[in-house]
């Protein structure tokens, strides 16, 4: 009577049943509505990250809370449901799940796919085969599910050793737990019944989907972090570059005024050579043709020799300034070579011009030894013509400059004047061979060394200038062959100038 009082309107025979199978019924729609916030949290998971994986997940999830909300028709007041249906309805959300797992971890393909239809197809066959020698005994279906969820944790584990930290090996340890409760159930309590382990087994399929709504969480949280790291190392690569190119165009531009300056230079110095020569051309061939409009062919004919020594000049600038273009156009071809045959041959090719020659006869020149380097020989000889043209007029200069003041003073006491020297050395040190030209002559303050090597610089030293490109043709080719120059000297006390490049001896 207080079951009918209690029941109201819906009957005593309903009311009866909420009060010996409420807790059952409570149970079953709480897992409802748990399958169901599960696809909610899922669908929703899946606008930022995996969204194809997650919804099959989400629709997996929604289809079991329908399942579940239908399944217990003791709580809604309908018939039982079939058996051969459940089975049929529990293959194809584990198809369902599987297949969203294959796609969640990336190794779904239309071969995997087909062969996982496949496989549910021949399960539902065999539940059905078995259900009809066991009707109603759901247990059958339970280990054919079991089966399937034990392969999405061997999918998950797989791919927990590719992609770690990534909470694939949580997901592994969800599917894992649903054959593992239901193999551990059917050992412990053999005679339960079928329907009751499917509440059971209600927990490992919230369990699964907690696990990959969460995984997918913090894989999401890795690839943004990841993606973060990348923008910010392409930011700073960006930031790094433009630095970079600011640094080159500012470098660049500075390069190309120093260029600027020294063609201006350049130029001035070459007008300022060339004008010299010019005009004292001119200025002796006026005066040599005054002579002959005089009839002092004899004066005219003194005037030949300086008229000759300007053109002289003139020829020496411009092959000079050809050999200088030539080296800028073709780097040189370096092959090893033995220097001593170079030098000789630079000594021979000073001899073929009368002024030079003149200077061979009066200095001493000394070649010691010198070791085989990798060079261009053209190119090399005319770094010795250079520097042994440039020491042999200075050391003969000096001497003559000498002798002439002892003529002037001979009544003062001191030793004679020393006759010119020029010496040609080398030294090796490592795979790295320094070869030097020493000579007697006037020497250059030490400090301005490094000028001697720029275009027409200019040194004076007691009177003496050394001027022209020779040696910055000396230096423009020994920097072609990787090598270095230098130049020292003390006032007074001569010079040596040297050069260093690689390939020695016994390399």
């Amino acid at each position: 009577m207080r079951v009918a009082e209690a029941a109201g309107p819906l009957g005593p025979t309903t009311a009866a049943r909420f009060v010996e199978l409420g807790a059952l019924d409570v149970y079953v729609l709480a897992v409802a509505a748990m399958m169901g916030l599960i696809a909610v949290a899922l669908w929703i998971a899946s606008g930022i990250t995996d969204r194809v994986a997650l919804r099959l997940f989400s629709l997996r999830y929604a289809l079991a809370m329908l399942g579940w909300a239908l399944a217990h028709p003791r709580a809604m007041g309908r018939p039982g449901d079939v058996p051969l249906v459940s089975a049929f309805v529990g293959i194809g959300l584990t198809l369902l799940t599987l297949c969203a797992l294959e796609r969640y971890v990336g190794r779904l393909t239309r071969k995997r796919a087909t062969a996982l239809v496949v496989a549910a197809v021949a399960a539902a066959g065999l539940v059905t085969l078995v259900l009809r020698f066991l009707p109603r005994d759901p247990r059958p279906l339970y280990l054919v599910l079991a089966a399937g969820m034990a392969y999405g944790a061997v999918a998950a584990w797989q791919a927990a050793r590719h992609e770690r930290n990534v909470g694939h090996g949580l997901i592994a340890a969800a599917f894992a737990s649903y054959p593992a409760l239901v193999l551990a159930t059917l050992a412990w309590s053999p005679d339960l019944p079928g329907h009751e382990l499917g509440y059971v087994l209600a927990l490992p399929a919230i369990v699964i989907g907690i696990a990959v709504l969460v995984a997918s969480l913090v894989r999401f949280g890795h690839r943004l972090e990841a993606e973060l790291a990348r923008r910010e190392a392409a930011e700073r690569a960006v930031r790094e570059l433009n630095a970079g190119l600011e640094h080159r165009i500012a470098e660049r531009t500075a390069e190309l005024h120093l260029i600027v300056d020294g063609l201006e230079g350049f130029a001035r110095s070459v007008s300022h050579d060339l004008r010299g020569p010019l005009t004292g051309l001119a200025g002796l061939a006026r005066m040599a043709r005054e002579a002959l409009a005089r009839g002092e062919v004899a004066r005219a004919g003194t005037l030949l020799e300086p008229i000759a020594t300007q053109a002289d000049r003139l020829v020496d600038l411009v092959n000079d300034l050809a050999a200088l273009t030539r080296l800028q156009e073709q780097p040189p071809k370096r092959e090893r070579r033995p220097m001593r045959p170079i030098v000789d041959e630079a000594v021979a090719q000073l001899a073929l011009a009368p002024d030079t020659a003149a200077m061979l006869q009066q200095v001493e020149l000394r070649v010691d030894e010198l070791p085989a380097a990798s060079v261009d020989a053209g190119l090399m000889r005319q770094v010795f013509v250079n520097l042994l043209g440039n020491a042999l007029r200075f050391a003969t200069q000096a001497a003559e400059r000498g002798a002439a003041a002892a003529r002037a003073a001979p009544s003062v006491p001191g030793p004679l004047p020393a006759a010119p020297t020029v010496h040609v050395g080398a030294a090796t040190e490592g795979d790295t061979v320094s070869f030097f030209v020493e000579d007697s002559g006037p020497g250059f303050p030490p400090e301005r060394a490094g000028e001697l090597f720029r275009p027409f610089a200019r040194m004076h030293a007691e009177g003496l200038s050394r001027n022209g490109i020779g040696l910055s043709i000396v230096r423009h080719i020994v920097e072609a062959h990787g090598g270095k120059v230098w130049a020292e000297s003390r006032p007074g006390q001569g010079a040596t100038f040297g050069f260093a490049v690689e390939g020695a001896d016994g390399r």
